[in-house]
């Protein structure tokens, strides 16, 4: 009875410290995840919280041939529209983009825009064109749900920071510049300044190019997103940004054009994005509504290059360095390697798969010797009541 007693005790003891351990292997994977996702904000710098949204960090150095740097900031020069304007337009035609079901066509109130679904990839993709009959110059809206765990401010720098975007969408442009300092539009609380870009031309069409007024606004409503939205100046502040048109470009013009990031309800992100450019050139509406069908997958192919780039860029981030040196066989997992790929919720079950690895960057050796400890004394016990039967 004796033995069967300390038996007993003895594997009570091995449950005791097995739990113990799994816990502590568990807090030990959530900690090196924890400090992982607090990395992730190492390739976009801060933005303020409320008021007029400013990162940590200028988007591009000025142009060093902008005549004008710093016209805006000095109050020498006033944006020409009014961010708030731009963002109530964009936030209308988007809304109006959504109730549009594939098959359809219907036309948006007031404006005489006929809107269409041109790509339907269920409820996460989706691409409309607008179009006014007669005219060269129709709206592209697409809607991508991204899924991935950043906040808006990330994929919006991705996108905003010009030094940033050129590292992922540099096919896109020939040049690509800033005309001047960013400077606050306080009426609108957005954050605006001036881009000047020029565009390959493709089939033997010449280049195209294209001044911006550039601003950053947050969204309306409480989900926290942002967005870039631009439209072109007039001919008259181009030439005093020092950028008149050129003989080897033809001079293109942007309506509206913009992104929005929100947090989408159930995790990740949505984009919105919109462009409603003249391509300039005399260009026949028919071809341009062509082209545009043509090219219908297009935002959905430059969404995911913008996913694939954050992605990369977190998990360049997240890159750890191992914490004590590990001489692994060949094949078997790094453990400086990131859980980019694993939630808070899922840090259990990936200790359980790399305990071992975690076991030996761990400071809990006590925790191993009493594991050791309670299985020695479970099987010492086991062999007693063994010998013990044989012996009755």
């Amino acid at each position: 009875r004796s033995s069967r007693k300390c038996h007993a005790q003895v594997a009570s003891f091995a449950r005791a410290s097995a739990v113990m351990l799994a816990d502590r292997i568990h807090t030990e994977a959530k900690e090196v995840h924890d400090s992982q996702v607090s990395a992730q904000a190492a390739w976009w710098p801060k933005i303020n919280s409320q008021g007029v949204p400013c990162y940590q960090a200028t988007s591009s150095a000025v142009a060093e041939n902008a005549p004008l740097k710093d016209a805006f900031s000095t109050g020498q020069l006033q944006f020409e529209w009014d961010a708030q304007d731009l963002l109530e337009q964009f936030d209308s035609i988007a809304a109006a983009c959504s109730r549009v079901s594939a098959g359809k066509t219907e036309q948006m109130a007031g404006t005489g825009l006929e809107i269409s679904v041109l790509v339907s990839n269920s409820a996460s993709q989706t691409v409309w064109a607008a179009e006014t009959p007669g005219s060269s110059a129709g709206f592209t809206c697409s809607r991508v749900d991204m899924d991935i765990n950043l906040p808006p401010e990330a994929v919006i720098w991705a996108i905003y920071s010009l030094r940033e975007r050129l590292q992922w969408d540099a096919a896109s442009f020939a040049s690509y510049e800033l005309l001047c300092e960013a400077s606050v539009q306080h009426g609108s609380q957005a954050l605006g300044d001036v881009v000047h870009c020029r565009l390959p031309g493709i089939a033997g069409m010449s280049d195209r190019d294209v001044v911006q007024e550039r601003f950053l606004v947050r969204t309306r409503g409480a989900e926290g997103g942002y967005a870039i939205l631009m439209k072109s100046p007039s001919p008259q502040r181009c030439s005093e940004l020092g950028r008149s048109p050129t003989s080897d470009a033809v001079r293109g013009t942007s309506h509206l054009s913009g992104f929005q990031v929100t947090p989408r309800k159930g995790g990740g992100l949505q984009l919105v994005a919109m462009s409603r450019t003249d391509v300039g050139g005399n260009i026949p509406s028919w071809a341009v509504a062509m082209a545009r069908k043509a090219g219908k997958h297009k935002p959905i192919d430059w969404a995911q290059k913008l996913l694939q780039h954050c992605r990369q860029q977190t998990h360049a981030a997240t890159q750890l360095s191992p914490i004590s040196p590990i001489q692994l066989k060949p094949g078997s997992r790094n453990i400086s390697e990131p859980l980019t790929t694993h939630s808070a919720s899922s840090a259990q079950p990936y200790a359980a798969k790399h305990g071992l690895d975690l076991l030996k960057m761990s400071g809990i050796p006590e925790a191993v010797l009493m594991l050791m400890l309670a299985l020695v004394m479970t099987m010492v016990s086991t062999l007693w009541d063994s010998l013990e039967l044989s012996q009755r």
